[in-house]
């Protein structure tokens, strides 16, 4: 099994998704639930593991989503086209969804892939990936599916997008969604960083870089740029490699670099004597920055006991985080033909998931690959903070929450406050108010959280040094 890929449930489990071979040669989805404490859960699927097949056309799992209802969607490709399956939270396919639980979209004629998938609140599906045409030309791709599986028709040409970059392969890679519902896809395109952001129909934002598009090339080299993430305050954090080391930008919100991260908007790490590749990213609630990834032996990406896991940890302006690890670092060898991280995820605890695939064969893909799942302890204080409030407890009510939800504490000094609410995933959803004066004394804030779909979120009050998080339950 290879390509593991994850994201955490509302509960604490932890969902995993990719693809096995099967004894015909043939390649499967494959998602896999552990509980909490990374047992396999039984109550999904067998014992924990669901295979869903594609006949002869095969197909590869490449992201993973949870609905507000728990159901899980997992996508990738089958027959060259876009491909994506729903699962009931038992791992029982969902035949509500495209007729038979799975829906396939071709875009051109070629090969279509999705790398990466976002949920709207409104609950609509945002797939993004690439597509090859039968010039064999590369292009951004994107489609927007409703909540039955059928292509949205408000979204691009008839709930698809193709966006042409440049002149060689252009390779959308992630996808995350603006609290104003823009869609932001950061890829490839010739070498280079290329971040797009669309508006909620579909259309390219001309307010952002060049009709939409910003370019970015770190050191000159072959720039591979595998994920995105929105920080709380709209900066866009983008992460992939240089060909050496783990490469970082950041933009503002307009899609001019940020100078005040790293050296001009960039950062590059070197970790390894190997080739360092950032595969994924997660922001934490006090704003530090996890990129997760693995070191190859080459950019071939041929698996090789050289490969490993790769975690680094950066502060909010872009230093390593000398808290975390080796100054900021941490290397994990798993299994005796190396390792890959794919992707990584923040629990609501604060502490770090990343899932990859171990080698066990002599470093050969065979049938001795595994998923692998590591949790690494963050030290993220998420429980009371050091606000100036007196022994009386921060206090939300009414909690399950219809529609308003009130929060109450008492300050024993001024102090400036930022409100805000993430899904059990890490992203923020809605910002109440950011760095607002609040004086001493006792304050309620009555918030509204109507909009939000139903399910679990966190509740994060900051003041400039820590953060206190509650989980809420919307009904």
């Amino acid at each position: 099994m290879t390509m593991a890929i994850q994201l955490l449930q509302p509960d604490g489990k932890i969902v995993v998704a990719g693809y096995s071979t099967n004894s015909d040669y043939m390649l499967d989805f494959a998602t896999v639930r552990y509980n909490s404490d990374g047992s396999l859960d039984s109550s999904f699927g067998e014992n924990g593991v669901v295979i869903t097949t594609f006949g002869n056309d095969g197909g590869i799992a490449t992201s993973v989503a949870i609905q507000s209802d728990s159901k899980i969607i997992v996508t990738g490709c089958s027959s060259c086209d876009f491909a994506i399956v729903r699962y009931n939270t038992d791992g029982t396919i969902d035949n509500s969804f495209g007729g038979d639980g799975i829906v396939t979209t071709d875009f051109a004629g070629g090969f279509d892939l999705v790398n990466s998938l976002a949920i709207q609140t409104d609950g609509k599906i945002i797939a993004a990936g690439w597509t090859r045409d039968t010039n064999y030309l590369y292009n951004f791709a994107i489609a927007r599916y409703t909540l039955d599986g059928s292509l949205d028709s408000s979204f691009g040409a008839s709930g698809k997008v193709i966006t042409t970059i440049g002149n060689g392969e252009d390779e959308g890679n992630s996808v995350d969604i603006q609290l104003d519902g823009k869609i932001i896809v950061a890829g490839n395109s010739s070498g280079d960083f290329a971040i797009v952001r669309y508006n909620i129909n579909g259309s390219l934002d001309n307010y952002f870089g060049t009709n939409g598009i910003v370019i970015t090339d770190i050191n000159g080299t072959e720039d591979r740029c595998y994920s995105v993430a929105i920080q709380s305050d709209g900066k866009i954090v983008a992460g992939g490699t240089d060909s050496s080391g783990f490469a970082i930008v950041r933009y503002d919100t307009n899609s001019t670099l940020d100078n005040s991260f790293g050296t001009s908007g960039k950062i590059t790490t070197d970790i390894s004597n190997s080739v360092d590749i950032g595969n994924s990213i997660a922001i934490q609630t006090d704003n530090k920055i996890v990129v997760a990834g693995g070191a190859y032996y080459s950019l071939a990406f041929y698996p090789s006991e050289y490969d490993y896991f790769e975690v680094v940890r950066y502060n909010s302006d872009g230093t390593l985080d000398s808290s975390f690890g080796s100054m900021g670092k941490v290397i994990s060898v798993i299994g005796d033909g190396g390792s890959t991280c794919n992707s990584v995820a923040i629990q609501t605890d604060g502490n770090i998931v990343a899932a990859g695939v171990s080698y066990n064969n002599s470093g050969l893909c065979g049938a001795e690959d595994e998923f692998t799942v590591v949790r690494y302890i963050s030290d993220l204080n998420i429980g009371m903070v050091d606000f100036s409030y007196e022994s009386n407890p921060i206090l939300v009510y009414p909690n399950p929450i219809q529609k308003d939800v009130m929060l109450e504490y008492t300050l024993t000094k001024d102090e400036f406050l930022t409100i805000e609410i993430y899904d059990i995933n890490g992203r923020l959803v809605k910002s109440i108010f950011t760095n607002e004066n609040r004086n001493k004394g006792t304050h309620k804030e009555l918030l509204n959280i109507e909009k939000l779909q139903a399910g679990i979120y966190i509740l994060s009050i900051k003041n400039n040094l820590r953060s206190q998080n509650i989980k809420i339950v919307k009904e």
